[in-house]
């Protein structure tokens, strides 16, 4: 398991490392979840990632329908 300090990062290292699954915070400092997610999925090296999004009670209803549009397995 590795964290990173931004979506640009992530996916950086996503694109040589196979990862399996990836775990979205609520925030992220350079991308939106959605828009992470969205270019998760439009790549074809990791079009097949898992990705769970984790959202504190707080946030918007929005936020994890924005989510589960943009490809999130779960939220």
């Amino acid at each position: 398991m590795q964290e990173k300090a931004s979506a640009s990062d992530l996916l950086a290292d996503l694109m040589g490392q196979g990862a399996q699954m990836v775990v979205l915070g609520a925030r992220l400092p350079d991308l939106s979840q959605a828009e992470t997610i969205r270019l998760i999925r439009g790549s074809e090296a990791t079009r097949e990632v898992s990705v769970l999004v984790l959202l504190p009670a707080e946030e918007p209803a929005e936020l994890a329908e924005e989510a589960a549009r943009a490809g999130a397995n779960v939220v």
